[in-house]
């Protein structure tokens, strides 16, 4: 018959005597094992966790055999010392002193998330908890290479850029505490209002389509000063930027220094049309003797489009640069899934709080891009004014703008195919690793793509397809400008022609 093997200690010999002729002890040094079917004791059919199979009691085949007609009494004690026996294992192998560093970790996050009342709050509770142990979990090595003063250099540049391009946003540089937050903050707030003031000014100054334009920027300034007074003073996402960010980026400082120059430089390139269309227009102002102040192109909400921008490309190349990490980090610990899940989950929180806290910016500038396209093209097939100075300066600054906002929205799309990359990556080993290893991969593959992690705007994750999709509407839409274009009468080409040389004579120095 099937039996079962049980550990008895605390079992005497004399105990054990009184069950009768059937019971046989063999005395052993330190414990006594009894052995007995199962169907006479099935209340000693005891189911062990899958966390005490790590330290399993040992079942050795030298124990006496318990005859099918013992004493039921008899049967009761040794089924309760049995249950003693091993919920004192059980207790023992999961004591926070030697539970895993992750498990106790987990214990408490349990806790913490027990008191929460709602799935947002919960969520909110495990986040806090992952981005709290990010510098435990994102261990990874930090390789510099090259010099060390040449990276210091480009330590400090990084540092110079990242703290003037935060400013108008809101954000103090990395170090500045208490006081100065709130004085940046404030400086920053009154510097958008003041911004808010200047654009109402030309809204009611202006007409035509060109009041228009300048009715977009005013909306669009008000919406800067909107997230300034929302997310840029809330606390998580200050301490998102200033303090969870930075310690992670730290492990990561080669690849994000070297991925600087890829965020910059397509930041730097529109400010500079932004600047240039400034400068033309204040100057055709100036030929024409119109008020400078009343006609200017709006720079101020250029600037802040532009360190939004930078701080959207970075938290995107941020992530990507994380997910490639934690890939290679894998492909040297393949056997130690524990720690593969734990640094998984912290990249999937760190995804969820930059997309809870920055989707509306993903969605501020892409719409106000979109929207500032019209004006410029309306003016040129349906505008009646004899004054089209400010088309040309108002066109080109809304086609660097719409092109800015396609690259900060194909990067935040490249964080979601990152995630595709590093699932791909942890399920080629699958050849390397044993059958018991395959099947825990396969969960942690399960995991990694059923975790939402990537950009999301409005509750829709930012893909590859998705862009596609939107950039086959725009090329159409693009397509059919073009067409109308060409098909302008001669009076409004000769119109352009002559806005064309204009604004090339303004730009002589």
């Amino acid at each position: 018959p099937q039996r079962l093997q049980i550990l008895s200690p605390n079992c005497s010999r004399a105990f054990l005597m009184k069950v009768g002729g059937g019971v046989q002890v063999v005395p052993e040094p330190a414990v006594e094992r009894v052995q007995a079917p199962v169907d006479v004791l099935p209340s000693l059919q005891v189911e062990m966790p899958m966390a005490s199979k790590r330290t399993r009691l040992s079942a050795v085949h030298s124990a006496d055999i318990l005859s099918e007609d013992a004493d039921e009494e008899v049967l009761q004690c040794v089924a309760g010392e049995l249950g003693e026996a091993v919920d004192g294992h059980v207790r023992a192998q999961r004591s926070p002193s030697s539970m895993p560093w992750g498990e106790v970790q987990s214990s408490y996050c349990a806790d913490a998330a027990h008191k929460c009342s709602s799935i947002e709050q919960v969520r909110a509770a495990t986040e806090c908890d992952l981005l709290a142990r990010a510098v435990e979990l994102l261990c990874f090595e930090v390789s510099r290479s090259g010099d060390d003063e040449i990276c210091c250099v480009a330590d400090r540049f990084t540092a110079s850029v990242s703290g003037l391009l935060h400013f108008p946003i809101g954000l103090a540089p990395v170090g500045w505490v208490g006081y100065w937050r709130k004085v940046f903050l404030n400086f920053a707030k009154l510097l958008s209002a003041t911004m808010c003031a200047m654009a109402v000014y030309r809204v009611l100054m202006t007409t035509g389509f060109e009041q228009w334009s300048h009715t977009l920027h005013a909306m669009e300034a008000f919406s800067f000063l909107a997230l300034l007074m929302t997310v840029s003073s809330s606390d998580g996402f200050r301490e998102l930027m200033t303090e969870r960010l930075p310690e992670v980026q730290e492990r990561l400082d080669s690849a994000m220094r070297a991925s600087l120059k890829w965020d910059l430089l397509p930041v730097s390139a529109c400010f500079c049309v932004w600047l240039v269309c400034f400068i033309v227009r204040i100057r055709l102002c100036i030929l024409e003797g119109s008020e400078i102040f009343a006609h200017a192109f709006p720079l101020s909400s250029a600037v802040q489009r532009t360190a939004w921008a930078f701080a959207l490309l970075r938290l995107s190349r941020s992530m990507i640069v994380l997910m490639e990490r934690f890939a290679l980090s894998y492909s040297h610990n393949r056997d130690d899934f524990d720690l593969a899940y734990e640094q998984w989950a912290c990249i999937s929180a760190f995804t969820s709080q930059i997309s809870h806290w920055t989707g509306v910016a993903h969605l501020h500038i892409s719409t106000f891009a979109l929207l500032g396209m019209f004006p410029p093209f309306a003016e040129i097939f349906l505008g009646r004014t004899y004054d089209k100075s400010w088309l040309l300066s108002h066109l080109f600054a809304s086609m660097a703008n719409c092109c800015l906002t396609a690259y900060v929205l194909q990067r935040a799309a490249a964080v979601n195919q990152q995630k595709e990359s590093a699932a791909m990556s942890v399920g080629s080993f699958q050849w390397a690793l044993s059958w018991s290893a395959k099947w825990r991969q396969h969960l942690l593959l399960k995991y990694m793509s059923q975790s939402a992690v990537g950009i999301y705007m409005c509750g829709v994750c930012l893909t590859n397809p998705i862009l596609a999709k939107l950039a086959s509407v725009l090329v159409t839409g693009a397509s059919v400008l073009l067409a109308r274009l060409v098909s302008l009468p001669e009076e409004k080409k000769d119109e352009l022609a002559e806005q064309w040389e204009h604004f090339l004579e303004a730009l002589k120095v």
